[in-house]
């Protein structure tokens, strides 16, 4: 059994236990009037900013369950919890696995404590949920904002996890790591490694690849963050992290084809490299919107979204197998820089985040189609850039 990203094909399989008396009856939601088009539907939404949805499966991939994270709250670090499952999967251990699951991912993003209720009359969820040691609480003790009312929340048991390195950490010790770079000071590099040392990986090779590309000119508006030249040189700094550190061409390194490749800086990759292993890059643009490079500034010229997308690496260039796409909100308080600033913390931070998203197997297929693969903005459009921002914040722009 595994999670993964609902599918389309998932939704009879959906319907199926929503018509199941025997599934729906002590659950607080009609299921009975709900239509394929509604399993559809939500298939097509299960992954937003404060929710994700995603199937619980066989060994042979079949649906067997929903467990989705709602009410994701990254300021009290907190997200409601709900799963159900088909009635062939009851008593087979889907749940509890796709529990766990669920609370180390939730981990991994952040989150502290994740809570659900149960209907009193839902005998049967109760048992499960007392016989697996889950602790019930007293609504008034949540300390979380839930979108019930007082009285309504109070009808229900409450059931709270708090997410401990001791129980849902364990998972990153034996996760392998590989990133690329340059035997350079580089700042998205820095950003990404104390990033994977917060979170607990341990196992990490880096691998540094020297290049020789020299700029032909410098831009008109930097968007990138500086260099920053007080963080130490990148060998001292795996060193005070206890992360390997080699130097040298790709194919020297002799990286493992079970060990996890992050691009934090690197040229074109061969193909055999590319074929033999996992390598996952992100794109400081919404894929397939805004494709190649200066894909923040493109956005702007050409009134498309901006955001963050982390894809593998393989046959299309920022596009093909993506694991998560965001779009960066766009305030009327923004400054160009401020909000470039904001699309670089997403980059690193979703780059790390999609270690995690790999192993869930929340990707999906996007094509480029016809979208452009952009090249350096030429001078002469750049210097419109700063006119063409303030034109895309009154049409974007979120009213707060």
């Amino acid at each position: 059994m595994r999670l993964r990203r609902l599918k389309l094909e998932d939704a009879p399989y959906m319907l199926e236990w929503m018509h199941d008396v025997s599934v729906v009856n002590d659950i607080d939601k009609n299921f009975l009037n709900m239509t394929i088009e509604n399993c559809i539907a939500f298939i097509n939404d299960s992954i937003g900013e404060k929710y994700i949805g995603i199937a619980v499966v066989d060994e042979d991939d079949t649906y067997m369950g929903t467990i989705r994270l709602k009410n994701i709250n990254h300021v009290d670090k907190s997200a409601e919890l709900e799963i159900i499952v088909r009635n062939v999967a009851m008593q087979k251990g889907y749940s509890i696995y796709a529990i766990h699951e669920m609370l180390e991912y939730a981990h991994t993003h952040g989150i502290q404590k994740v809570y659900w209720s149960v209907a009193p009359e839902n005998r049967r969820a109760l048992k499960f949920f007392d016989k697996n040691n889950y602790q019930r609480v007293n609504f008034e003790n949540l300390c979380v904002n839930v979108e019930y009312t007082g009285i309504k929340a109070e009808e229900f048991v409450w059931y709270l996890e708090l997410l401990s390195d001791n129980v849902y950490g364990s998972g990153k010790l034996q996760k392998k790591i590989a990133v690329l770079t340059y035997p350079v000071k580089h700042r998205k590099t820095f950003d990404v490694l104390s990033l994977l040392k917060a979170n607990g990986y341990t196992d990490v090779m880096v691998c540094a690849i020297p290049f020789h590309y020299q700029k032909k000119k410098f831009p008109i508006y930097q968007h990138r963050p500086e260099m920053n030249y007080s963080i130490p040189d990148i060998e001292i700094f795996c060193k005070n992290l206890n992360y390997q550190y080699k130097i040298g061409q790709l194919e020297s390194f002799k990286i493992e084809t079970n060990r996890l490749v992050l691009v934090a800086g690197a040229g074109i990759l061969a193909n055999e490299f590319v074929k033999e292993h996992t390598i996952i890059n992100a794109h400081p643009g919404y894929i397939p919107d805004c494709r190649g490079l200066d894909a923040f500034k493109w956005a702007i010229i050409e009134n498309k979204p901006i955001g963050v997308s982390t894809h593998l690496v393989g046959e299309y260039i920022d596009a093909g197998f993506v694991l998560e796409r965001r779009k960066i909100d766009v305030y009327l308080s923004d400054t160009f820089h401020s909000l470039a600033q904001r699309v670089y913390e997403n980059e690193v931070s979703m780059l790390v985040e999609a270690i995690e998203k790999y192993d869930m197997d929340l990707m999906q297929m996007i094509e480029p189609g016809n979208s452009e693969v952009h090249k350096r903005m030429p001078e002469n459009i750049e210097r419109i850039l700063i006119r063409k921002f303030e034109d895309y914040k009154k049409i974007h722009a979120k009213i707060t």
